[in-house]
């Protein structure tokens, strides 16, 4: 990204949250205003802090703790999934690209507006309560595959998506979607090519996708629609292996995009170590003992105390043991194995992240090291976000924000999807032929490793922008 300008401009909401330095919930409201030259009232957007006291919290037992962990934890991963060969070998066709190929996407996903798709999408008004029809309006727009995502149909529950729509609404306040996400460029070697801090096309295509699913929304509801994304590479580098130093970079270099193609009023980016430290203390009972005032670090601390003791104490039953196994195989394609792969070489840490353990070919070191920390980072991982959900950091600094979330689950809204795989879990790939808002997709390197591409590079840039199709 050599031929970005260096800015850190900020967007609107991003100004308040910086000067607004006290803990507390993080409001947005329009606030009716009177400008006496125009002899006018208009709404002005307006952020602040509030003071609304939190509930207490009663830390669950040990077992309970373990049980709420495994709940959300992945354990279903398919060990009998076909990787294929390996391959660290890049395309060889190389070409120097113009930053105005981002443009061109914005482009292509803004025209959706002028092809009668909205027309389409909101047709329906059968439902004569007005409130209640934009709501529903709403919803079919987040379900849509060319604007939100197709998943949100079965993991949504209309009313309960229609009541949080409503509220704000009530309240005249901006619709907000909260989404922790964008945490750095994955360091598996197999699965992108570049360093952490590197931001390609598949990261700027999503940004776009949430910035035009904002403005269809806004054509509906009237009080201003945006994304905050929080992200979380600051708070999981060290459980992944990365610098803390080079998630902050990637953030930075996020922001950089998004105000080069001028989504300031749409997309938001927030840190969630930020986050955390603005949700301040709770009251926090542990082991039945009356509450005391806590911080979530010491929640954080508790909770994954608590969960390994039961895990490696042997008091967790041989079904959990198993599902947590599968979880920190799965960690494994997630952690910083640079290392590994320069002192086993590509081939046994292929073979060491795509077989079974007990039955791998693998050296035996290599397969107890990436055991090790596959374990270790399933651990913080997993403990690091049930502890956020157990004090509702999100919900209680950002209240009235719709959750968001990468992995669809209930009653959160899938994002807009690119591919199998995350935009930092993967390379952007663009397919040949007029761009539109399903030309980039993102997938992982090793998958492109046959196909006929060239890889697209900004000039003086050391990683790709994108890899472009070149087959017929």
């Amino acid at each position: 990204m050599t031929n970005l300008p260096a800015t850190l401009a900020l967007s609107p909401l991003e100004t308040a949250w910086m000067s607004l330095r006290s803990s507390g919930p993080f409001v947005t409201r329009n606030t009716p205003r009177y400008d006496s030259g125009s002899m006018m009232f208009y709404l002005s957007v307006e952020h602040d802090v509030t003071n609304q006291e939190r509930a207490s919290l009663a830390l669950p037992n040990a077992s309970d703790l373990l049980d709420a962990f495994l709940v959300q934890v992945k354990g279903d991963v398919d060990t009998r999934k076909d990787y294929g060969t390996m391959s660290l070998s890049g395309p060889t066709n190389r070409e120097d690209v113009l930053s105005i190929v981002a443009h061109h996407y914005l482009d292509a996903c803004e025209r959706l507006f002028h092809t009668g798709l909205m027309d389409t999408i909101t047709s329906d008004r059968s439902e004569p309560d007005e409130s209640r029809r934009r709501a529903l309006q709403c919803l079919a727009l987040v379900c849509h595959p060319d604007l939100g995502n197709a998943k949100n149909k079965r993991y949504l529950t209309p009313d309960t998506f229609i009541a949080a729509v409503q509220k704000q609404e009530a309240n005249k306040a901006p619709l907000q979607f909260i989404v922790p996400s964008f945490p750095f460029k994955d360091q598996n070697p197999f699965r992108t090519s570049s360093n952490p801090d590197h931001v390609d096309l598949g990261e700027v295509a999503l940004l776009i996708r949430l910035h035009a699913l904002a403005l269809a929304i806004a054509q509906i509801y009237p009080y201003g629609v945006e994304w905050i994304i929080v992200c979380d590479g600051v708070v999981y580098a060290d459980f992944l292996g990365v610098p803390r130093g080079a998630a902050i970079r990637y953030r930075e270099r996020l922001r950089e995009w998004r105000n080069r193609l001028n989504l300031q009023r749409t997309v938001h980016i927030l840190d969630f170590e930020e986050v955390i430290k603005r949700a301040g203390p709770c009251a926090l009972s542990i082991d039945g003992a009356a509450p005391r005032s806590a911080q979530f670090p010491e929640v954080f601390s508790t909770v994954l105390s608590s969960i390994e003791t039961t895990l490696l104490a042997g008091g967790a039953k041989q079904e959990a043991l198993a599902k947590m196994t599968v979880f920190a195989r799965g960690m494994a394609w997630n952690i910083n194995t640079h290392d590994l792969l320069a002192q086993y070489g590509p081939d046994a840490l292929w073979t060491a992240l795509t077989t079974d353990g007990s039955t791998s070919t693998a050296p035996a070191p290599l397969l107890d090291e990436l055991q090790r920390r596959s374990w270790k980072a399933a651990l913080q991982y997993g403990s690091f976000n049930l502890a956020a959900k157990l004090v509702s950091v999100l919900d209680y600094v950002f209240p009235g924000a719709i959750r968001a979330t990468v992995h669809a689950k209930r009653d959160q809204v899938a994002i807009p999807c690119l591919g199998e795989v995350y935009p930092w879990n993967g390379v952007a790939f663009v397919r040949a032929g007029e761009m539109t808002p399903r030309s980039v997709e993102t997938r992982a390197l090793y998958e492109i490793r046959e196909e006929p591409v060239a890889s697209s590079y900004f000039v003086g840039d050391e990683a790709p922008f994108f890899f472009r199709y070149t087959g017929v």
